[in-house]
């Protein structure tokens, strides 16, 4: 049963899905972990993260995976990043104390050469971060403006032919690592700057596919 209080977080590894839901201001068992196999049509339960979160903003997490790993960052202990390992089904905490301030969460991760690059938000700022994993360093890359309103809390954070992108139902952005600049390419007048809820989607290729909680479901081509 799909509760709509739920959040849900996603990643793929070796055709197996694996999704965290998340009970925000709940005080009970609010995390869970479940894997999906296509090839069986099975869902089972696996051994979730020993979070602590228990506020809504707590609850903005973002999650990817590289390679037969799952990372997921999360704003616990001032924000922390774990790293799964699917051959073991075990999560182990990373980094801690990622966020410069309390204010701040992550809200879209992509990948690119090995590395994660994530998000962080402070109300109308957006910090891009990477890490990388094969020497568990971490080094801020460069800063943006967004538009403010609670429904900008997450992105849809993708890769393609070595550039980032990162966009939400009102703004689309594009990432270059090479220069560490970001750059706005459109914004979405149809979309109200502020209102509440969630944004959920994926990227095929260079599109991306959002949905809002009000149910607009947008195809971006940056």
């Amino acid at each position: 049963k799909l509760i709509l209080e739920n959040f849900f977080f996603e990643f793929v590894i070796n055709n197996q899905a694996y999704v965290l839901i998340n009970r925000p201001n709940y005080s009970y068992d609010n995390t869970n972990f479940w894997k999906y196999s296509p090839a069986t049509n099975t869902w089972t339960t696996a051994k979730a993260p020993d979070l602590t979160t228990q506020y809504y903003q707590e609850s903005a997490y973002a999650m990817c995976s590289l390679g037969n790993k799952g990372y997921l960052f999360t704003k616990d202990n001032s924000g922390s990043l774990w790293e799964f390992d699917a051959t073991k089904e075990t999560w182990e905490r990373r980094r801690t104390h990622l966020l410069t301030t309390a204010s701040s969460f992550f809200s879209g991760v992509f990948t690119m050469d090995n590395k994660l690059y994530v998000v962080a938000l402070n109300y109308n700022i957006g910090s891009i971060y990477c890490y990388d994993p094969a020497n568990n360093d971490w080094q801020f890359k460069t800063s943006f403006s967004v538009t403010t309103g609670s429904d900008r809390q997450q992105f849809i954070a993708y890769s393609y032919q070595n550039v980032g992108y990162i966009i939400n139902s009102a703004e689309a952005f594009r990432f270059d690592p090479s220069t560490n600049q970001v750059r706005l390419l459109s914004r979405n007048r149809a979309q109200p700057t502020y209102g509440s809820g969630s944004l959920s989607g994926f990227s095929h290729q260079q599109k991306a596919f959002l949905m809002t909680n009000s149910l607009d479901f947008w195809e971006v081509t940056p």
